[in-house]
């Protein structure tokens, strides 16, 4: 009974509720943990999980990066690569906001970004090393550790909401393989009234109510039910693999038409150069 429960635990809320963590690179998009985050945009209401996380993972990364510009400026070291970084991170968090869950091409849409988001924050961190010395940074990171907690809170509400709504259809999808019936406890857990804890508690009182062939038959059914998910998610990500450098020149060229929103003309004009530059070289 104890591996059943685990198993739902896990085609539950494993891949829904871990955290979001952006690697240190991603010169290829082919990686394990790509892989497994996408595996809940199948789903209704995975690709949203998603793009709010990514998108509160890049808004934070730009907060940061203003407020190291800042004290930069007031130290009088040269910023204006930092600024273009920040500037593009800007544009790639609109298309984030703008994205649509529900397309044919969210998979590909989250790799595309996902990766983009990687890079723009490693180059970051390249110059900015090549800026100041290692105790600098630490104590910069010292400085910036606390300050964008509470702009971060409504993002965080949004996400743990739409994990809840989330959580609240693959619970119930599973309530059909097992037979339960509770509409109740299942908008009480979607509206945070009750905890995944206290839901845990139902399905364990139920396992012990199984015979042991009704409890084999039941893990047979939810391993299928997860393979099948783990199947799709992996085409689904060689899928968005293909054609990688086609899609980045269409949003490059489709972002150029988008800097004109920039204020400062001669930061615009240097974005100008910096797109051009690199859809020059793919």
């Amino acid at each position: 009974m104890k591996k059943i429960l685990n198993l739902i635990m896990v085609l539950l809320l494993a891949t829904s509720i871990v955290s979001f963590a952006i690697a240190d690179e991603a010169d290829d998009p082919q990686d394990e943990e790509t892989q497994e985050e996408i595996e809940i945009i199948q789903y209704k209401y995975g690709a949203e999980v998603r793009l709010l996380q990514l998108e509160k993972v890049l808004t934070r990364n730009i907060m940061m990066g203003d407020k190291i510009i800042e004290i930069l400026q007031e130290l009088e070291v040269e910023t204006t690569e930092l600024e273009l970084i920040i500037s593009e991170m800007e544009l790639l968090n609109e298309e984030i906001q703008l994205a649509d869950p529900n397309s044919e091409d969210a998979v590909e849409q989250f790799v595309d970004m996902k990766n983009e988001s990687i890079n723009l924050t490693k180059e970051f961190r390249v110059i900015l090393h090549s800026l100041l010395n290692e105790e600098t940074i630490v104590t910069l990171r010292e400085q910036m550790k606390y300050f964008y907690k509470e702009e971060m809170q409504s993002l965080r509400e949004q996400i743990r909401n739409m994990i809840r709504n989330f959580n609240r259809n693959r619970l119930h999808s599973i309530y059909d393989i097992v037979g339960l019936a509770d509409e109740e406890l299942l908008e009480q857990y979607k509206d945070g009234e009750v905890t995944i804890a206290e839901v845990k508690v139902q399905l364990r009182e139920y396992f012990n109510n199984l015979t042991k062939e009704e409890k084999r038959h039941l893990f047979s059914e939810l391993k299928i039910n997860n393979i099948r998910g783990v199947i799709h998610a992996k085409a689904a990500f060689e899928d968005a693999c293909e054609f990688v450098h086609e899609r980045k020149e269409v949003r490059w060229n489709n972002r150029l038409s988008r800097i004109n929103d920039i204020e400062d003309s001669i930061l615009r004009g240097q974005m100008n150069n910096r797109i051009r530059g690199r859809i020059g070289g793919n």
